[in-house]
């Protein structure tokens, strides 16, 4: 009985444990600011699955920052006598980024009904991608060390707090989120940084099955 004893009380917590297991889905959207390059913002969209147990849950995050356009200019240049040396070439830019990432979050203040309040910490992989159009007369001039169409993939973290509001079948949240550029450089160099988001988030989490 003596060796029976543990196990038994064993199987009891992981029977309560289970007991209190939730699912969540989240769809989400929000903004975020570039902290990296302050004139680009971009609109942004995700979806996580959410399993939580007590005061903890582990989610699983698929988050996309749609492009934004911005608009500038480079100077280019020509050999050519009958033309000016000199001319402006129009630039424009698209910033966009995905990425997935396994997150934990930790309730610190509010019970199970009503507000609350979570810390958040995420780590994944994020994918960039710099899309650059430029309309000049390239017949004629050329532009010295342009900027240039590139990707790039890489590591990230990011942290950030979470307030939600808990009602039996659902949950609504707002989030301001804090993210690292992804890991590593443009493979060229360019007039702009690699994209380090501030996200402001808001959405509602949907129950799926409570055991």
């Amino acid at each position: 009985m003596k060796k029976r004893l543990p196990l038994i009380l064993m199987a009891v917590a992981m029977f309560h444990t289970v007991a209190y297991c939730q699912f969540y889905v989240e769809p989400l959207a929000g903004i975020q600011k570039d902290m990296n390059n302050s004139s680009y913002s971009f609109f942004n969209s995700g979806l996580r699955a959410t399993y939580k147990i007590r005061r903890y849950e582990m989610v699983l995050q698929f988050q996309k920052s749609w492009p934004y356009s911005w608009y500038g200019t480079d100077p280019s240049f020509t050999l050519d006598t009958l033309l000016p040396v000199y001319s402006l070439a129009g630039k424009q830019i698209k910033l966009s980024s995905f990425s997935f990432a396994f997150g934990n979050r930790f309730k610190v203040i509010g019970n199970n009904q009503g507000s609350c309040l979570f810390i958040s910490f995420y780590t994944g992989v994020m994918f960039q991608k710099a899309s650059v159009i430029y309309s000049f007369d390239k017949n004629h001039y050329t532009i010295l060390n342009p900027d240039q169409s590139q990707d790039l993939a890489g590591l990230f973290a990011s942290g950030g707090l979470e307030y939600m509001w808990q009602f039996k079948k659902g949950r609504i949240f707002a989030e301001l989120n804090f993210s690292t550029p992804p890991a590593g450089n443009w493979a060229y160099p360019a007039s702009f940084g690699v994209v380090s988001p501030l996200s402001f988030n808001v959405g509602y989490s949907f129950k799926i099955s409570k055991k």
